[in-house]
């Protein structure tokens, strides 16, 4: 008996630490203005926005951006390739190929930007308290880049 209480208690162990460092859920993004849905792409990583506090183009974004379309979904009009302006953000992939590299510690990845139409190189680090996601884009080097916190959800 004393062996199978003792198996069932470091399978316990085991499987809390295994879910310690866990970044898949739904987080909100710093100014909380969207919901990533983080999630295991085979080995990797990867992210979805699944919810925008503002999906569809106002007036006052119509005036600001060439391609908006009053009353219509937001869609990707900063990227440089034609065929992706017309794509919806909601629904869209942002992060990409995301590789656990150190305990709570992500690299290897690919962020999109679509406030800018940018794609960068990214990492994230997933802080004590396992609700606070910092992701950090950067071209070249990491130490130069912007870094954003996000905040779980759920």
């Amino acid at each position: 008996m004393s062996k199978f209480l003792c198996s069932c208690l470091l399978s316990v162990l085991v499987t809390t630490s295994c879910f310690a460092g866990d970044i898949q859920g739904v987080w909100f993004t710093e100014n909380k203005d969207a919901k990533v849905k983080v999630y295991a792409c085979g080995t990797e990583v990867c992210g979805d926005i699944i919810w925008l506090k503002d999906p569809i183009w106002t007036e006052k974004d119509v005036k600001n951006q060439k391609d908006a379309v009053l009353g219509h979904a937001k869609t990707d009009v900063k990227n440089d390739d034609k065929a992706l302006k017309v794509r919806p953000i909601l629904g869209m992939t942002l992060l990409t190929g995301l590789k656990l590299t150190d305990e709570n510690e992500w690299d290897g990845g690919k962020i999109y930007d679509a406030e800018s139409g940018k794609t960068y190189s990214c990492q994230a680090k997933l802080k004590e308290d396992g609700d606070t996601l910092k992701m950090k884009g950067y071209i070249g080097f990491s130490w130069i880049g912007r870094s954003t916190t996000w905040t779980r959800v759920e």
